[in-house]
């Protein structure tokens, strides 16, 4: 098995489309100029959301969950074309002291990797994460830590990963090819670096829309995990930042966002005023609370 290191051939060098992620036609890896699209500030026209998380940790499965459930999905059973309005970045933290170990090292260039092969929109790359992230069960051997050998995490690896790239229609020997190489490795670190930066100043799995910090998510996927109002709240503001301002149910007779997604047709200005104000008793709370929550 190739170590994670090494660079890719100058002669494999190239900068992948969306369109050939979807096709299986990657044969090259992308190399730096890829990584200049992969930004927080997304790109033009569409609402830019910023996810801080750990690959392998089980809370942030939950957190995972919600952005897909009540996100991406607005609590039905399929896409509902979040994906294709807004730019998605997914960014890590360092395993370094962390009870993943380098396992987690490795999955995180996995979705690094991913992201940067389908730069921008995350409709093609997400849900191979979401896979991954789904089955950090068996990426861990059923432990809560990490796989007790190198070996077995990648024979885990070698299931989950190829797996999730078919479920995702994305290339699975692309994406392997980028996690074993230098820059699979640079894109990993840069990742770090963001989500270190912004827990220095809002805490831990922060959540941002447009650039603007979604207060109060923590308090409730993190301290008190509740899926439905973490989701909730975040499409709230994802639906509010499409629509140029605040959700109102006077928009239209049926609260259909004028040019906006199917998941914000029933998104009320309850709802969003519900999950508000549930935030703000849970952060009260959490004030008044001693008790110290660690990652």
């Amino acid at each position: 098995r190739p170590h994670i290191t090494g660079g890719v051939p100058t002669n494999q060098r190239a900068q992948v489309t969306m369109g050939a992620m979807r096709s299986g036609a990657l044969g090259v890896v992308a190399v730096a100029a890829v990584a200049s699209r992969v930004c927080a500030q997304g790109i033009i026209g569409l609402t830019a959301v910023e996810l801080h998380y750990e690959s392998l940790c089980k809370q942030c499965q939950i957190h995972m969950a919600a952005f897909f459930d009540d996100v991406v999905n607005a609590g039905l059973e399929a896409d509902q074309g979040i994906l294709e309005s807004i730019a998605l970045q997914i960014n890590y933290y360092d395993p370094a002291g962390t009870e993943h170990g380098d396992d987690m090292r490795v999955t995180d260039r996995y979705h690094m990797c991913a992201q940067a092969l389908a730069p921008g929109s995350g409709a093609v790359w997400f849900r191979f994460i979401h896979c991954m992230q789904q089955n950090i069960d068996a990426l861990k051997c059923y432990r809560n830590d990490h796989c007790e050998s190198s070996d077995d995490f990648h024979a885990a690896l070698d299931v989950v990963a190829p797996m999730c790239a078919t479920a995702a229609d994305v290339d699975y020997a692309a994406i392997r090819a980028c996690a074993e190489s230098d820059y699979g490795a640079r894109l990993a670190s840069a990742s770090y670096n963001r989500s270190a930066a912004r827990t220095a100043d809002y805490g831990f799995a922060p959540v941002f829309v447009d650039g603007v910090y979604l207060d109060g998510a923590d308090a409730f996927w993190r301290d008190s995990p509740d899926q439905l109002m973490f989701g909730t709240a975040l499409l709230s503001r994802v639906c509010e930042s499409l629509a140029g301002g605040a959700v109102s149910a006077a928009q239209t007779p049926n609260n259909d966002l004028q040019g906006a997604p199917a998941a914000c047709a029933n998104l009320t200005a309850t709802t969003a005023t519900t999950a508000t104000t549930t935030s703000k008793k849970k952060n009260e709370k959490n004030t008044r609370s001693t008790t110290t929550t660690t990652t």
